[in-house]
């Protein structure tokens, strides 16, 4: 599980990759980045495999003023108390990467997903109205409000389940995911587009293999597999697509 930047017009194409980083005017080894991290906490140096998302948010971590320039957004979380009416709204702090549940319906477009995760009322079982006191018959919802030129999106495609005393991972193999690279979604007042995205083929995070796919121009794509980099078409219904990153047009 490697990370590669590539620089274009003074901005940045991030996707994972199993070969080097490269950036301008110099190629850093992905073992330097490794270690880089673990200058703080032993866990991407050992000869075991992680979960991209985790490797990421550590990496962003790590230099978030920076991360948060290109990445950051904000969204505005709101309350409504179905008793008595009151509504409270507040900005959440800036986050970095968007998390996407996976809907029991199976088939979507990137639209009907991207909108069944944001400014969707849901219930709040346990929420006290700082108002009337009332405890339940609450209800939530969310949505950006500020974004910046890219924003990183992982589809919570793995679910645990407790299985004879421990937690067994599983995960969601019938998404079926379509005009990810044709779609355009409207966020914070502006337009994205897919820009590079990361699959996982495998049956859970600590296993399988990571592959990435970087857009090149209007319609092409390009495939980093292993070493192999070549052109390659964007996967039927967005099979194994684990991180999608978009950028503003």
């Amino acid at each position: 599980m490697k990370f590669a930047i590539i620089n274009s017009d003074q901005h940045f194409n991030i996707a994972y990759t199993n070969i080097q980083v490269v950036t301008v005017g110099h190629v850093i080894g992905t073992r330097t980045i490794r270690e880089y991290l673990d200058s703080e906490t032993i866990l991407y140096t050992l000869q075991q495999q992680q979960d991209c998302i985790e490797f990421l948010e550590a990496l962003m971590d790590r230099s978030r003023p920076t991360f948060e320039s290109l990445f950051g957004f904000q969204e505005l979380y709101t309350i409504r108390c179905n008793t008595c009416n009151h509504t409270t709204a507040n900005n959440a702090p800036t986050s970095l990467i968007l998390h996407l549940q996976i809907p029991q319906n199976r088939s979507q477009t990137l639209q009907t997903l991207f909108s069944t995760n944001q400014n969707v009322w849901n219930t709040l079982d346990d929420y006290r109205c700082n108002n009337c006191n009332n405890i339940g018959g609450s209800e939530n919802k969310h949505h950006i409000i500020v974004a910046n030129e890219y924003i990183v999106i992982q589809l919570k495609l793995f679910t645990s389940t407790f299985v004879n005393g421990q937690f067994v991972p599983n995960k969601i193999t019938d998404l079926k995911l379509s005009g990810v690279p044709t779609s355009i979604l409207e966020i914070a007042g502006a337009q994205y587009k897919t820009q590079a995205a990361i699959l996982h083929m495998g049956e859970n995070t600590s296993s399988g293999h990571y592959i990435a796919y970087l857009r090149q121009g209007t319609s092409n794509w390009v495939c980093a597999n292993d070493t192999t980099v070549a052109e390659k078409r964007w996967p039927n219904n967005s099979k194994d697509v684990y991180v999608i990153i978009l950028k503003r047009m």
